[in-house]
């Protein structure tokens, strides 16, 4: 993206942007959704070890109080 500067001398064009803050804010984009990929996943496999050691019926009561808890 160019811009326009106007002055004394008349109308000159800024330099370009460098891509660097494009590429910066990609590589955070990146690391934010493998973070969140990584917490949702930690999530579910805390909720299979609390089905598989619990049992159904413990699990949903535990989840339905969590819930009431929250709201």
């Amino acid at each position: 993206m160019r811009a326009e500067v106007h002055g004394a001398a008349g109308v000159h064009e800024a330099p370009a942007q460098p891509q660097a803050a494009e590429a910066g804010a990609g590589w955070r984009m990146r690391v934010l959704t493998l973070g969140i990929a990584a917490v949702v996943m930690l999530l579910v496999g805390a909720a299979g070890l609390l089905w598989m050691r619990h049992g159904v019926a413990i699990f949903f009561d535990t989840v339905a109080a969590g819930l009431a808890t929250c709201f």
